[in-house]
Parts: structure tokens; C-alpha cells; sequence
């Protein structure tokens, strides 16, 4: 299922994108979606961190890096798999 919705500006990169283009997308973008990958730990969460956006965290079981030392309720959306389809609603009542 696709989760294009009519106010979300997905851009047009065709694809593949520069190191630079990669780094103004996401240094503009108010959420930065993570979805479970195939490793444990995975830089990209905390580079999600650095850019500035809100991590959108789709996942099961995952045990979010630093969780000892930062409550990743204050900053982050998570949803189970299952529900990865209410993400647009979920951002739409997102009050970040």
C-alpha cells in the first residue's frame, strides 16, 4: 500500500540521491522516518538525531540506542509493524 498523502512533499529525486542532496533533504524535513533493518544498531537513528527531525520509528521489539539516558517518548513517534498503516494520521495529529 502506498502512504502518499496530498500535503507530504516526498520530492522527486528519481531515486538515488548525492551525498548533499541526502543531507538537505534531511536537514529539511520535519519527520525522518526508521524502520527496522537487519542489524541490532543502526547509524541512521542517530543520524535522524543530528538532522533534527522527529524520528518516525517503525519497529517491533527494538531497543532504541542511549534508552538509559534519553526518554525517547519526548522526541520520537513509534508505531508497531502492523500499524505502519496509520502512519499518516499519526503525523497529522503529530503536535511537534
Amino acid at each position: 500500500r502506498e502512504l502518499r498523502h496530498p500535503d507530504w512533499d516526498l520530492g522527486d529525486m528519481g531515486g538515488q540521491v548525492t551525498p548533499r542532496q541526502y543531507m538537505e533533504l534531511m536537514a529539511s524535513s520535519k519527520f525522518c522516518l526508521h524502520v527496522r533493518g537487519t542489524r541490532v544498531q543502526s547509524p541512521r537513528l542517530i543520524e535522524v538525531l543530528t538532522f533534527g527531525c522527529v524520528p518516525v520509528i517503525i519497529s517491533d521489539g527494538y531497543d532504541l540506542p542511549l534508552a538509559w539516558l534519553l526518554d525517547w517518548t519526548k522526541f520520537s513517534i513509534r508505531l508497531p509493524e502492523s500499524e505502519f498503516q496509520r502512519l499518516p494520521e499519526v503525523l497529522a495529529a503529530a503536535d511537534w
